[in-house]
């Protein structure tokens, strides 16, 4: 009798310990995630890829673990746009109506996504468009990357409930077929015929 309590004290021991221990596996976790820790700053693989296809499924597989410090600064700098070039490119196309976002409905949109997805546009009937997740990134029309958004949101302290008015506009370029402004902010975004990358890629 004495055995059995024994062995079904030291049982109740040893679960709780392991419960315990899983809890402190979460907490560290999610500690990690917070402050950034266990990210790469290690683009090599990408760099190494020969074609465009190859880097975009090696952002599909990877991106989400590439530290955002390392990663932001780059993307923005890649689909920056000079204020003049985009006004240029806003009155060369003629009299139009921007697709106007609110952020907290752009961020509701893509929430939960990163390089599983890509942000892709669709003409409507009436001659507008409209915002719409695509699979994956393609060179047969025009897609942002998911953490683009996120890269601004991050440099401009975007909540959730945001209100920021995101401006998207067709142009006659072929290769900048649609660029958008958020508004009040100076940031002006061009479309990028590369996934992502440090450089001239990113």
């Amino acid at each position: 009798m004495k055995k059995t309590v024994l062995m079904a004290l030291f049982t109740m021991v040893m679960v709780g310990c392991k419960e315990e221990s899983k809890k402190e596996e979460i907490i560290e976790a999610e500690t990690q995630k917070v402050v950034g820790l266990g990210c790469s700053s290690d683009l090599s693989e990408y760099e190494a890829k020969p074609n465009v296809q190859e880097q975009a499924k090696w952002l599909r597989d990877n991106g989400a673990k590439v530290c955002k410090k390392d990663l932001y600064p780059y993307i923005l700098k890649e689909h920056g746009l000079k204020s003049q070039e985009y006004e240029d490119l806003r009155i060369g196309y003629g009299t139009q109506e921007p697709l106007k976002l609110k952020w907290k409905d752009i961020r509701a949109k893509i929430d939960g996504h990163f390089y599983d997805k890509y942000v892709g546009f669709k003409d409507e009937i009436d001659g507008s468009f409209s915002l719409e997740l695509i699979d994956a990134y393609t060179e047969k029309r025009c897609c942002y990357s998911i953490p683009l958004f996120w890269s601004i949101a991050d440099t401009l302290n975007l909540g959730a409930d945001n209100t920021t008015v995101f401006e998207f506009i067709r142009t006659k370029k072929t290769e900048s077929p649609i660029v958008f402004r958020v508004s009040g902010t100076g940031f002006e975004m061009n479309y990028s015929t590369k996934p992502t990358k440090k450089n001239n890629t990113l």
